[in-house]
């Protein structure tokens, strides 16, 4: 039933973590792995995508290294083939990036540093890899993605911070957004006011799961009511599933 969009756009229910799955026209981008959730968000990715036919990843996208956006990785690596994975370059010296470059080099997929703009076609879409647009945190220095059609517009901002969403916006020309992946699984922090004013979402996702942050928060929440952006919650309706004609 994918076959017939040209862009499928699936926020899986992997709990507290964060797994997108972008599908066009047969060909499939994952962007992020990890989760605290009932299952290996590496197994729920592998599941979702064999399920309906898919056994390739053109490319496994991480914002950062953090676990609930990792932790799955080795396992899907292990499930499917996966072409290429493009990551931020943190520092050589963290434990987590070594260990998931250890993780693609033991499959022998191509592994890329996003340190430049990157473009992938898939299908009858693309996606637009950002570097990091902050200088300092891992949180901020998070790879953003743009996945485009010709009606389209979806970004991820991984768990970058509101000053390094403006940076970004300074640096960045992005269009006006049909959804947004909403940041840091909707800490007060993120999705600031100048992100949805100047990028004017009309659907926001929230990946979600239980947590000890109170995320999302009463704040981002109000953020989105404000502006009438219809928000879905994975911890609320499970995996969020849009599809582009």
């Amino acid at each position: 039933m994918f076959q017939q969009y040209s862009l499928t756009v699936s926020a899986l229910d992997v709990g507290q973590g964060q797994s997108i799955v972008l599908l066009s026209k047969g060909k499939a981008i994952v962007v992020d792995c990890g989760g605290f959730g009932h299952e290996n968000a590496g197994d729920i990715v592998a599941d979702y995508l064999q399920n309906i036919g898919i056994n390739t990843v053109e490319c496994l996208v991480l914002s950062h290294y953090h676990s609930d956006h990792t932790n799955g990785v080795e396992q899907l690596l292990n499930r499917m083939r996966v072409v290429r994975v493009a990551a931020p370059n943190i520092d050589e010296e963290d434990d987590l990036q070594k260990e998931i470059i250890s993780y693609v080099a033991d499959e022998r997929a191509e592994f890329y540093f996003v340190e430049n703009i990157i473009e992938i076609a898939f299908g009858e879409a693309k996606v637009t890899l950002y570097p990091p647009a902050g200088s300092e945190g891992e949180n901020e220095l998070c790879t953003s993605v743009l996945c485009t059609t010709d009606a389209f517009d979806l970004l991820i901002t991984g768990d970058m911070g509101e000053e390094s969403e403006e940076l970004l916006l300074e640096r960045e020309t992005l269009p006006d957004l049909e959804a947004l992946v909403v940041g840091h699984h909707g800490s007060k922090y993120s999705t600031g006011e100048m992100l949805l004013d100047k990028t004017t979402p009309e659907i926001a996702l929230i990946s979600v799961g239980k947590n000890s942050y109170g995320h999302p928060t009463p704040e981002t929440l109000q953020r989105l009511q404000e502006r009438e952006i219809t928000f879905y919650r994975t911890d609320e309706v499970g995996t969020i599933v849009l599809q582009v004609s």
